[in-house]
């Protein structure tokens, strides 16, 4: 079964385990456009881009406004990206931080949040940050229709819109590197997929390239 397929298997199925709320929401058809729209900005990119190495393609997702960004960033950027980071965390944590009782208490969780990295998952810092968008103007009026279902209680659960976007995302990326897409680029080795959204953490989805 593709990954499409499966993806929106519930919809097909009879069973009460994997009923769907709201189902007469085009979800098909919304995932179909988010693949087909990254095509072509990823084809444009390589045209208009052709010297440029990409080290990290990412979609950055604001499902309530409707809107998934596409983004690219450069060996070189990154790590010049990395390089402040690093410095700016630093001197933060060593001049205003490790004495105060505030941060002793999140020390832990906020350091895990700035992990050292060979790379930036920063998209704002990306070199090519929102080079494409794809709107999705239903999706806001979805959130506001009184069949929505309920925000979880369940702490590290998403609403239910969010949950689309990143599984979304999340079967674009795999299908438009099984498909050949993404080698129409000058990838780095290795190059990172990934997403985030609503300025969440940064999820790399696959590595490719890797030699």
């Amino acid at each position: 079964m593709s990954l499409r397929n499966e993806l929106f298997a519930a919809l097909q199925s009879d069973s009460p385990d994997h009923e769907i709320p709201m189902p007469d929401i085009p979800w098909p058809d919304y995932y179909d456009r988010l693949v087909q729209e990254t095509k072509k900005a990823i084809e444009q990119f390589a045209h208009e881009h052709p010297n440029e190495t990409v080290s990290y393609f990412a979609y950055y997702a604001q499902p309530a406004s409707g809107r998934v960004s596409l983004f690219f960033d450069t060996p070189e950027n990154s790590l010049q990206s990395v390089k402040a980071a690093e410095k700016r965390w630093s001197e933060s944590v060593r001049g205003r931080r490790l004495e105060s009782p505030v941060f002793h208490a999140g020390a832990y969780t906020t350091m895990v949040r700035n992990s050292a990295l060979p790379f930036s998952t920063d998209t704002s810092r990306f070199k090519f940050r929102g080079y494409a968008h794809i709107d999705f103007p239903d999706w806001e009026e979805i959130t506001e229709r009184e069949d929505y279902p309920e925000p979880p209680e369940v702490p590290g659960q998403t609403d239910y819109l969010s949950g689309w976007a990143a599984k979304f995302m999340w079967c674009a990326i795999h299908e438009l590197a099984e498909d050949g897409t993404f080698e129409k680029l000058d990838l780095a080795s290795p190059t990172m997929l990934g997403f985030d959204i609503d300025e969440g953490s940064q999820i790399i989805v696959r590595l490719m390239n890797l030699g």
